[in-house]
């Protein structure tokens, strides 16, 4: 399995520094969204409509093709999911981004935020940065 045919979620993090051009592996890693099989939990769509001005939020939306495998989900993910997470020691909104990438069964999370789920055990997706991530999308090429 490789990253192109797993389901993958990105944190807000990601979103708004490739959005932005805050953060250039942020932004390269936009631009492969067409190829990825897409997860985006309620949490994060949450965070990017209060992060984001209109101009953003329609740059947003222009990531997006048509055809692309995206999921997203304005469900919140279930309460006990985020109560695990609450009790493994993540902040609350942590705790609903990571219950949502779960949720959505997604089995790879890219984040900016390198205390995000460091040592958590049994997590059942791996967390990346987006550098990490193009190394894997890139040498697939």
């Amino acid at each position: 399995m490789t990253i192109l045919s797993e389901r993958v979620a990105l944190d807000t993090n990601v979103f708004l520094l490739g959005l932005r051009k805050g953060h250039p592996p942020s932004g390269r890693l936009l631009t492969y969204l067409d190829r990825l099989r897409l997860a985006i939990p309620q949490r994060v769509l949450r965070e990017l409509f209060v992060n984001l001005t209109p101009a953003g939020m329609k740059g947003f939306c222009d990531l997006f093709d048509a055809q692309a495998d995206i999921l997203f989900d304005w469900t919140p993910p279930p309460a006990n999911v985020a109560q695990r997470y609450l009790a493994l020691g993540c902040k609350r909104g942590d705790a609903f981004v990571a219950a949502g990438v779960e949720a959505l069964g997604a089995t790879v999370f890219i984040s900016n935020n390198r205390h995000f789920l460091l040592g958590m055990p049994g997590l059942p997706f791996r967390v990346l940065t987006p550098e990490g991530a193009l190394t894997e999308i890139e040498g697939l090429q």
